[in-house]
């Protein structure tokens, strides 16, 4: 794993880069997150990886909640934020929850990413391309 400094001053945050090293997700996530709890998002193409990610994250001693989307290009609407903040509602998240988004590209990733960050000024999340 390999971090990138993003220097903002008091707002700066690390990118960790890694390849194949879902182990090592907790152990990152664990010391930055101030809260308990984690929220895996993902697509019904890449469950099995985010299933994994969840598991990790649980270990790490977060309590995991998920939700899982069909793929297509129809999700990306406003239904779909709406479904999402009422899981995250309905789960009690708050702004410090971390937010997981697995995804199999970019796109989709960018367009969660949007969402994300609407729900949360200061977003806690972690990102992760399947394949």
């Amino acid at each position: 794993m390999y971090c990138i400094r993003v220097n903002l001053g008091d707002r700066s945050y690390d990118i960790a880069v890694t390849n194949n090293d879902v182990v090592g997700v907790g152990a990152f996530a664990r010391p930055l997150s101030p809260s308990k709890r984690a929220f895996v998002v993902t697509d019904e193409h890449v469950k099995p990886h985010a299933e994994r990610v969840a598991q990790v994250l649980n270990s790490a001693g977060f309590e995991v909640g998920q939700e899982v989307l069909r793929s297509g290009e129809e999700q990306k609407c406003l239904r779909t934020a709406s479904s999402l903040y009422d899981c995250l509602a309905d789960w009690n998240a708050d702004r410090k929850t971390l937010i997981s988004a697995i995804w199999p590209g970019s796109s989709r990733r960018l367009t969660i990413g949007a969402f994300l960050s609407s729900w949360c000024r200061r977003l806690s999340s972690l990102w992760s391309i399947a394949r």
